[in-house]
């Protein structure tokens, strides 16, 4: 009986050689299950579609503790790894958070107001009598305001977005320079 023992072996057995035995298969399940690492998970979640139906349960199962294994850090280097990459996700979602808010609601309502106030000085200029002038000019007033208080809120919004991506880029950074002392070691 050749047992799988390696991802490559598990690999070979679950997606390549469809007459291997049940038994062969619930082997490479196991190695991938407990294997802990994004390329298991990632066999696992290829197969799961393909599963014989006497190892579907099996493979739902082992894909449910590949990717628990995934998730937990093995040593205190992989630990603070994975705290990077949180922290890298933190800011990446409140830069999307500020991205999405001057395209989806700031921009939009600044070319709102721009056009109410372009409106809103045509008739200025139409106005026939001094009271009509007058309250056509505080219509302008607070149009101009309410444009310029956005434009305030949209730069706001893209020094937030600057700060989160500097942010990004230095944990990036260092990311990197851990995989590049991790690989050279």
């Amino acid at each position: 009986r050749q047992r799988p023992e390696t991802v490559a072996d598990a690999r070979r057995v679950l997606l390549e050689d469809a007459a291997a035995p049940r038994w062969q298969m619930q082997e490479a399940l196991l190695i991938l299950a407990h294997e802990g690492t994004a390329e298991a998970v990632e066999i696992l979640e290829t197969y799961l579609p393909t599963a014989h139906t006497r190892v579907a349960g099996f493979a739902e199962c082992a894909l449910d503790e590949g990717r628990y294994f995934a998730s937990v850090p093995r040593n205190a280097q992989e630990e603070r790894r994975m705290m990077k990459q949180e922290v890298r996700r933190a800011w990446e979602d409140r830069a999307i958070a500020a991205q999405s808010k001057i395209w989806e609601e700031l921009e939009p309502q600044l070319a709102r107001y721009t056009y109410e106030l372009e409106v809103a000085r045509r008739l200025l200029s139409k106005a026939q009598d001094e009271a009509a002038r007058q309250n056509w000019q505080i219509q302008v007033d607070v149009l101009d305001m309410l444009a310029r208080m956005t434009e305030g809120d949209i730069e706001k919004e893209r020094e937030e977005l600057a700060l989160c991506e500097a942010m990004i880029a230095e944990i990036e950074a260092d990311l990197a320079a851990e995989d590049t002392s991790t690989s050279a070691a």
